[in-house]
């Protein structure tokens, strides 16, 4: 099994859930149903990824950083610890989101 097809099963899987999820959004909705009907897979997946990493750079970066600090004077650095590493770890995943965005939207241009 190559790199290539592994990644085009996540990404299939991937669209496939957001799909599930987008249904059931707009259950009762045709003009939202028809709309994600036209709506490809490859453009679902860079949606999705381009508002939440845009979104998670807000949060990630500057509001929980800022709550955090605020709660740093209340709370025990011990406790605290572990809630800044999950931070660097959300940072972390925000970056790859951006990275994936940034890919597919390349990939969609060269076709």
């Amino acid at each position: 099994m190559t790199l290539s097809s592994v990644f085009q099963r996540y990404k299939l899987l991937a669209a496939g859930k957001l799909r599930e999820m987008a249904t059931e959004r707009a259950r009762g909705d045709s003009q939202k149903l028809q709309k994600l009907d036209k709506t490809t897979d490859d453009a679902l997946l860079r949606r999705w990824l381009w508002t939440y990493s845009i979104l998670g750079i807000v949060v990630v970066y500057a509001l929980v950083p800022a709550i955090l600090s605020f709660l740093g004077r209340f709370i025990p650095i011990i406790l605290l610890s572990p809630l800044w590493l999950a931070v660097d770890l959300a940072k972390g995943v925000v970056v790859i989101m951006i990275c994936l965005a940034i890919y597919f939207t390349v990939s969609r241009s060269a076709r």
